[in-house]
């Protein structure tokens, strides 16, 4: 439902017109006092055309009855918060006599009126802001409370749109217990400046939160009447952009005109407000016959008096219907005794006499077995002390077509959002759309690089075509999807940040700091998500999963020694092939002594010749046997069956072991071994030879800082105290592993980028975490 001045403007004409008098037979006429602050004759008319509405319930109510009731306002005039004035016209007042006072609306007259009618028993209406700590029996109070209005705050900004930090601007010290809920209870920071009456401190005001405030977040307590100042100023100071909200609870701020609000350059502008629309439409529907003159229009108009006379539309709607409220009390009286109401004749300050049925008059409006009644502020419900319960406050949005309704909060309810958000993100979108959004980055290869020329200043460009990676590939994927444009700024400080604590406050620096402070519209790089990032920073899911992990100088491969030739086989297996050479050697010697088929002829020619002789003595044994190993073989060769088994036997053997060793051969021959110091983080961590650092405010950094394993927290402390171990980019840290006896410690994306393109360096271990990279967005965005 939207709302808009011009229509405001016409609702109150109908309202104020629904209104004739109804003439009767028998008419009594009481009388209602009203007490006014100052000179304005606006209102003197606003509180007569009041009575006419409410006379306009008295004769439809009592219709059909035979007494009649006309109510009659009587004005008395005082100086605003002229304690002393007040009680004096309320004396005058009673001498009338009057049925009910309203008014006036400063905080010391309001109170003397308030005890005058307690002595006396003259229900008191109150309508203005603020707590009354002194209500009675015959008073009533249609203004919500202020414990309601802090409360609706609260749960707006901590529920509804999860402020973690606000600042609070208000003008009157008295004012700030309408906030008590709030600032006693919400869980953020809160910042509170005063905004003087003094035109030359508010620049200060409004700079003083452009500097000190991390999350743009306001709650304006000005009058309506300086808003459009207001405006000027943060327009003035640039305040208006997509990060800043701001929710007013001057309950007229909804009658400014929308274009005053900078809602094109993306702020989000809230109010409060007290306006039942429905009711209001219902009865203008019903009484549209009865518009004849139009409303007061010092009602209407912004307020330029002291707050003593602020909230002016929306407190001549709470005086409309207190006095409907009234109607209805007396309207019930006169209905079940079937008599006319017995004014409080004889009632003055002069003599210590109160009016018997005041009591009964404000109980029977109070009443919650009789119909509640409804007004232009909601339902009309009381708790035993004459304050409002159960009253709806509404929070209205700006939009271009004006006011909508955000939600509303009740005590029975909570806060209940009605804002159609799927509507929202379509505008959203349609907005995003041809927009330039300021992109932070840090140039770390393959993720985002420079390919363009550098400016005259010797700046890089901040054109999306002079860069490239694959994070600007997924900026162009985005930016094509939801048609908006961007320009790349990479960070000053070449960070992703670090916190520190400035004045209580978590303040960061790099593409962290750039965020927080409003200075980006998001952060494409190798951006890591983590705990601490998230206080500060809005993420997206991750685009890419990663963890910790360490790269490292391949170590050089080692020069073969004298007796590398050996290395194919164990030592083991070298002595079990000594142990077997030896062995077989003496085997074919024994045997072949013991054979006679070994012993022969050493003269063929002489074929009676005794002298015989056996090829395999000991030397020739060994002979054959190495022969046989190094596959060369011999002239020397077994004649008997049993030197040949033997010799078989042997063969085998020296077969599978000379293609075991010429395959683990080849294979020594083609891969060098190389030996690593270290095999994992562990190893890294015990020995000091080896340097080891990670890049100075980096994820890595806070991963080892926060952690709770010892020995994190060892590497840690080493390279906390020794800060040239820490690297200020990744280009420096890779140039400094390959110069030798130096760790670093970096996301795993990148140690794979680099050792694929570099056969010099190696990861060391497994990662030591997991994590994502997300794209940053200042928080609220």
């Amino acid at each position: 439902m939207k709302l808009h001045p011009a229509g405001a403007y016409f609702y109150l004409l109908c309202v104020e017109s629904l209104l004739f008098a109804k003439s009767a037979s028998e008419e009594q006429k009481l009388n209602v006092g009203f007490i006014i602050e100052g000179e304005s004759q606006s209102w003197a008319l606003a509180f007569q055309k009041a009575t006419e509405a409410a006379n306009q319930t008295l004769a439809d109510l009592l219709a059909g009855q035979p007494h009649q009731v006309r109510l009659v306002p009587l004005l008395k005039r005082i100086e605003v918060g002229n304690a002393f004035a007040a009680t004096k016209a309320a004396c005058e007042l009673l001498k009338e006599p009057v049925v009910a006072i309203i008014g006036p609306n400063s905080n010391a007259a309001s109170l003397q009126v308030l005890r005058v009618s307690q002595k006396h028993g003259i229900p008191y209406m109150v309508t203005r802001w603020g707590d009354e700590p002194h209500l009675n029996n015959v008073s009533v109070d249609l203004h919500p409370s202020g414990s309601a209005v802090g409360q609706t705050l609260r749960r707006f900004v901590e529920e509804a749109e999860e402020w973690k930090q606000l600042g609070l601007i208000y003008t009157e010290d008295e004012g700030l217990q309408k906030f008590e809920n709030l600032l006693s209870r919400f869980k953020g920071d809160i910042i509170m400046r005063k905004w003087d009456h003094n035109d030359l401190f508010h620049k200060y005001v409004i700079k003083y939160f452009r500097t000190t405030m991390s999350q743009f977040r306001f709650v304006v307590d000005i009058p309506q009447s300086e808003i459009p100042e207001f405006l000027d100023l943060i327009a003035e100071y640039n305040m208006t952009s997509q990060y800043y909200s701001y929710i007013f609870t001057d309950w007229d701020t909804q009658f400014l005109n929308p274009k005053s609000f900078a809602i094109d350059r993306g702020a989000n502008f809230s109010t409060l407000s007290l306006i039942n629309l429905t009711w209001l439409h219902e009865h203008l529907q019903q009484g549209s016959r009865f518009l004849s003159s139009p409303p007061p229009k010092g009602v209407l108009r912004s307020h330029s008096e002291p707050t003593s006379s602020q909230d002016r539309i929306t407190n001549y709607l709470l005086i409309l219907d207190a006095l409907h409220l009234l109607a209805v009390g007396i309207a019930r009286i006169i209905s079940t005794t079937s008599r006319p109401l017995e004014p409080p004749v004889g009632v003055n300050c002069d003599v210590d006499t109160a009016w018997v049925l005041g009591p009964k008059l404000v109980q029977t409006m109070k009443s919650e077995n009789a119909e509640v009644p409804s007004g232009f502020t909601g339902r009309m419900e009381f708790n035993e002390l004459g304050r409002r319960k159960n009253m709806n406050i509404t929070v209205w949005e700006i939009s271009k077509d004006g006011f909508q309704e955000y939600g509303y909060y009740n005590e029975k309810d909570d806060i209940v959002v009605t804002k159609r958000f799927a509507t929202t993100q379509a505008q959203i979108q349609k907005e995003l759309k041809g927009q330039t959004l300021r992109v932070t980055t840090i140039e770390d290869k393959p993720f985002v690089m420079y390919k363009g020329q550098l400016t005259a200043n010797g700046e890089k460009s901040i054109d999306p075509k002079d860069w490239h990676g694959f994070c600007i590939d997924l900026l162009n994927e985005c930016a094509a999807a939801l048609q908006f444009n961007y320009t790349v700024h990479p960070v000053a400080d070449g960070t992703y940040g670090s916190a520190t604590i400035i004045n209580g406050i978590e303040v960061w620096d790099g593409i962290i700091g750039e965020l927080q402070f409003k200075k980006a519209d998001l952060a494409v790089a190798m951006l890591t998500i983590n705990y601490e990032r998230e206080k500060v920073i809005d993420f997206t899911t991750p685009f890419m999963n990663l963890g910790v992990s360490i790269i490292f100088k391949k170590p050089v491969g080692q020069q073969p020694d004298l007796f590398a030739f050996l290395r194919p086989l164990s030592p083991t297996v070298w002595g079990y092939v000594l142990i077997a050479y030896v062995g077989v050697s003496m085997a074919l010697f024994f045997v072949g002594r013991f054979s006679p088929y070994e012993w022969h002829n050493p003269h063929p020619c002489n074929a009676d010749s005794e002298l015989l002789e056996n090829t395999f003595n000991m030397l020739n044994s060994l002979w054959f046997t190495i022969g046989s190993l190094m596959q060369q073989g011999s002239d020397i060769l077994p004649r008997a069956t049993s030197t040949r088994i033997v010799s078989g036997f042997w063969w085998f053997f020296t077969l599978i072991i000379i293609s075991s060793y010429t395959a683990n051969l080849a294979a020594f021959l083609t891969v060098e071994r190389m030996k690593v110091p270290i095999e994992d983080v562990n190893d890294l961590a015990k020995q000091t030879k080896i340097k080891y650092g990670t890049r100075d405010g980096g994820s890595s950094a806070a991963f080892f800082e926060k952690s709770n394993v010892s020995t994190y927290q060892r590497m840690w402390q080493f390279m906390s105290s020794h800060k040239n171990v820490m690297m200020n980019n990744t280009e420096e840290a890779i140039a400094r592993v390959k110069r030798g006896g130096y760790a670093y410690i970096l996301e795993s994306t990148i140690n794979e980028y680099y050792t694929q393109r570099d056969c010099e360096l190696m990861q060391v271990g497994n990662n030591l975490d997991s994590k994502g990279y997300g794209i940053g967005f200042p928080q609220g965005m």
